[in-house]
């Protein structure tokens, strides 16, 4: 419950403040659906809570709603396509660009956006396999090793206080992420070693098990590590076979023209799902010390720190959009992520408990849990009426608000778990000393 209410407020504000004082031109329909659905979500968490369980019919029609969701999307995506492009007003092409430039293009329905990025590597990539055209900032070839290692490592020169210092911050991991995500320019050595960076990465960043550690992690050559060692060995002979063969058609080719492209854009964007899955673990291991540490109780840790560390990857990927100038996805993200993860995800999760306990399985909610859910229900209606009320444009005005509500109802819960807890505590007391 933490994380949904954390992404429908705070991460939602960061979005909105990036997106300037013009604020984001959402369509009236998409967000209509979006926070209906995501609203009817949480009111199914809070009607099961209060129920105290879940049967196998109720997990049931949880991800039935999620699949009638998606299929609307679909429909409504494909409505969109159908429809001709209008051209958009002079006035509107020709307004002030602020740093969402690629809003006005996206909102009018003329050709995809443009994307220069600010060394977002996973965006850009993002946008090629979207098949976006995806405007080259400047060409490495015959550029300076200067310039080429400042934009290889994100150094922007236009960026404010925050991006330098992002940059900075993470100097020590720059070499990695170059070696392992492409960028949407060619340059005729990071490309050639890029395939061996990430086959070498690979078996590092594996969500089942870091295959380095199972091939080393004993002195003795037993048989069981054998396998792994296998394994990198065949990872490391074919980064190196594509590297050899990226380098041998490159040059036979122009210049700045860029080798498969769409395969380097794949291998990034699966490179970038481990890295963020990387930092994921890092954080939640993190913050699950801190509680201990600090002492929290488990359902404090949960709803704060577990929340803030298990949707990081959420959080890393909707900021990236923002960077990048896609606002609208972004803002459709916000609310589709926490609904596939309550409805599908937990919706599974119910189904296969109900499943195997003779049809229904325990649900319970703490006091602070019915607070948190039933504040977001009034958060999302008002995100739509407001949005309504402005002309269907989610401002910086919302964004504040937003940020500020989701302290506000974190210490509202608090509060109220506390009374509760200490009233039922009293009230036991008072019966046992009355028994006694």
């Amino acid at each position: 419950f933490g994380t949904g209410v954390f992404i429908n407020t705070f991460v939602a504000s960061l979005v909105l403040l990036f997106a300037g004082p013009e604020g984001i031109q959402v369509d009236s329909s998409v967000l209509s659906r979006d926070i209906s659905f995501r609203f009817l979500a949480v009111g199914l968490m809070i009607l099961f809570g209060w129920f105290g369980f879940v049967s196998t019919y109720m997990a049931l029609f949880m991800n039935l709603l999620y699949i009638f969701y998606v299929y609307l999307s679909l429909r409504e995506s494909q409505k969109q396509q159908r429809e001709p492009v209008i051209d958009a007003p002079s006035s509107v092409v020709a307004g002030p660009r602020s740093r969402n430039s690629s809003f006005t293009a996206a909102e009018t329905g003329s050709a995809p956006a443009s994307f220069v990025g600010r060394g977002s590597r996973v965006a850009a990539s993002f946008q090629a396999l979207a098949g976006q055209h995806v405007v080259e900032r400047a060409s490495f070839t015959g550029d300076s090793w200067k310039d080429r290692m400042k934009r290889h490592a994100g150094w922007d020169e236009e960026g404010g206080f925050v991006e330098k210092l992002s940059f900075f911050l993470a100097i020590p991991l720059r070499p990695f992420l170059v070696l392992t995500m492409a960028t949407t320019t060619w340059d005729s050595l990071v490309n050639v070693l890029l395939p061996l960076g990430m086959c070498i990465f690979v078996p590092f960043g594996n969500p089942f098990g870091n295959v380095y550690t199972s091939a080393f992690q004993d002195a003795a050559e037993s048989k069981s590590a054998w396998p792994s060692r296998i394994t990198l060995v065949a990872f490391w002979l074919a980064g190196l076979a594509l590297s050899l063969a990226t380098w041998s058609t490159s040059r036979n080719l122009p210049p700045r023209q860029y080798v498969a492209q769409t395969c380097f854009s794949w291998a990034t964007f699966l490179t970038s799902l481990l890295w963020v899955g990387l930092f994921a673990n890092e954080v939640v291991g993190a913050m699950q010390l801190l509680g201990i540490i600090m002492g929290l109780k488990p359902m404090a840790e949960g709803i704060t720190l577990l929340a803030w560390g298990n949707c990081v990857d959420n959080v890393f990927g909707l900021l990236g959009l923002a960077k990048a100038g896609e606002y609208r996805v972004a803002i459709t993200g916000i609310y589709a992520g926490p609904m596939f993860n309550v409805l599908f995800g937990n919706g599974s999760i119910l189904l296969m408990s109900a499943m195997l306990n003779g049809g229904r399985t325990a649900f319970i909610m703490t006091p602070c849990a019915f607070v948190l859910l039933g504040s977001l229900e009034v958060i999302l209606l008002g995100t739509l009426l407001y949005s309504k009320l402005s002309g269907w444009r989610m401002t910086r005005v919302l964004g504040i608000f937003l940020g500020v509500a989701y302290f506000v109802i974190l210490i509202l819960g608090f509060t109220i778990e506390h009374f509760i807890t200490r009233a039922s505590s009293d009230q036991s007391d008072g019966l046992m000393s009355v028994w006694l």
